[in-house]
């Protein structure tokens, strides 16, 4: 995948740090389907013609580093690459984890040999969690060793020994980290399994408890004076759910013509039905597994299903992905550009000329982050540090119970919103109220600050409590 397309040699002293400077990466983030990797092969020859330098991008999407599945997890093809060399693209084994912390090794194994050729790296990809781990001076290797997905101070890998966390008789997990862990326990569903087992596999070696641990390492990187560890120019590729959410399931169509059920058919024969690890874990993988695991050949209900969830789930995955990583860019206030696909992908829907839609598509991505790389080229740092101890992300994270609902679990703002607005959170509010008339009903908010939980309820003005 990687070739050696030179291109000038007088970018060297401003991408790669020779001069005093921070090294400097160019960063593709953004929603699953938004062009993310149509973009970064545009910004690169643009960047080439334009300013004369060579590029190469760096994959930051989790499933396709895995060997294999072309299809399902839409990696480029040859042709697509336009001869723009890529890295970390199908190299890791289909049945083992590839995890954040293994990115991030090689990851950085990447930047620093696409910087010794002078090149400048384009960092693409829609698995936020990969980038923080790559960028962010709370991984900084030098004060702390990944385990798993999780950081662990070095002496904790070393020494492992901390206090026991056994269960009683008939606790969950979930209920174990409740017990040592009240902030991380609500901010994780107890669905979560394999979380939940790695806080308190971090509890149980640094004796420490999670929330705790993590936020001395954002105070850490925080004292460093930025959030990022290299000179960073960020983009996000976003789009209106409205068009982006046709656009994913006629993506998906395509998908399944271009050859993905038979695809994993092959994927589950060779590893003889998967694992719920690597790539089985994946969007356009893991729906197939009942249609193929053991002797299944996959009948055309089964299929169908599959697909239909292929299509709920990638839907899902646009919208956590945004959210996910936009709170982690303001939160820790790194300068970063939203780039707006809307009209482009609109426009391509609705069967407009081609010419049309690439106009958008030029205007409203490909220009403007053009001109952003080169003026963060040609200029100082483009990222602001961050400002305090913690990220705002953190810093007001809440879960919320809402008791009228039978004491439902929220986990942060963005799905207490969603369920304050929900038709059957207000039915049920409007149905107390109706039943408790003529008394009029409070609604109530209380923190139960050893949960970091809002406790919500419906009073009346008299005596007696609703739910």
């Amino acid at each position: 995948m990687v070739s050696e397309d030179e291109g000038s040699g007088d970018c060297d002293a401003r991408v790669d740090g020779d001069n005093g400077t921070m090294k400097k990466v160019v960063v593709v983030l953004g929603a699953t389907g938004t062009g993310k990797t149509k973009a970064s092969i545009e910004l690169a020859a643009e960047v080439l013609g334009g300013l004369g330098f060579g590029c190469e991008i760096v994959n930051c999407d989790a499933l396709q580093c895995y060997e294999g599945s072309p299809v399902s997890t839409n990696k480029a093809s040859e042709e697509e690459m336009a001869g723009v060399p890529h890295r970390l693209i199908g190299f890791a084994p289909a049945d083992k984890d590839f995890t954040a912390g293994d990115f991030r090794v090689r990851a950085r194994e990447a930047l620093e040999s696409t910087w010794r050729r002078g090149k400048l790296p384009i960092l693409c990809g829609g698995s936020d969690y990969y980038a923080k781990a790559l960028l962010s001076r709370r991984y900084d290797p030098t004060e702390v060793v990944e385990q798993g997905e999780f950081c662990l101070p070095s002496s904790a890998s070393e020494n492992p020994g901390g206090p026991r966390t056994d269960a009683a008789e008939g606790e969950t997990d979930h209920e174990r980290l409740r017990r040592v862990d009240p902030a991380m326990a609500a901010r994780v569903h107890p669905n979560n399994e394999r979380r939940v087992r790695r806080y308190l596999e971090i509890f149980q070696q640094t004796g420490v408890p999670p929330s705790e641990l993590f936020r001395k390492q954002r105070r850490g990187a925080a004292s460093k004076g930025g959030a990022l560890i290299y000179d960073s120019c960020v983009f996000f590729l976003d789009a209106e759910d409205g068009a982006l959410g046709p656009l994913l399931e006629a993506r998906v169509e395509g998908m399944v013509a271009r050859g993905m059920v038979q695809e994993n058919r092959e994927l589950y024969a060779k590893f003889r039905g998967g694992d719920d690890r690597g790539i089985f874990q994946g969007i356009g993988v893991k729906e197939f597994r009942r249609c193929f695991e053991g002797d299944g050949v996959g009948g055309r209900e089964d299929l169908e299903r599959a697909v239909a969830e292929v299509k709920a789930n990638t839907s899902r995955l646009a919208k956590k992905q945004r959210n996910r990583a936009l709170r982690w860019l303001r939160g820790q206030r790194v300068g970063h550009r939203v780039l707006d696909a809307t009209r482009a992908i609109r426009a391509k829907l609705e069967g407009r000329p081609e010419g049309e839609v690439l106009s958008l598509w030029r205007e409203d991505v490909i220009a403007p982050a053009f001109a952003d790389v080169s003026a963060f080229l040609s200029s100082g740092r483009r990222q602001e540090a961050a400002q305090g101890g913690e990220d705002d992300d953190d810093a007001t994270w809440r879960a919320y119970k809402c008791l009228p609902c039978g004491g439902r679990v929220l986990r942060g703002a963005v799905e207490w919103e969603a369920h304050r607005k929900s038709g059957p959170h207000r039915k049920r509010l409007g149905k107390l109220r109706k039943q408790n008339a003529p008394n009029e009903c409070k609604w109530v908010e209380e923190m139960d600050e050893e949960a970091n939980t809002v406790v919500c309820s419906l009073r009346v003005t008299g005596p007696g409590e609703v739910a």
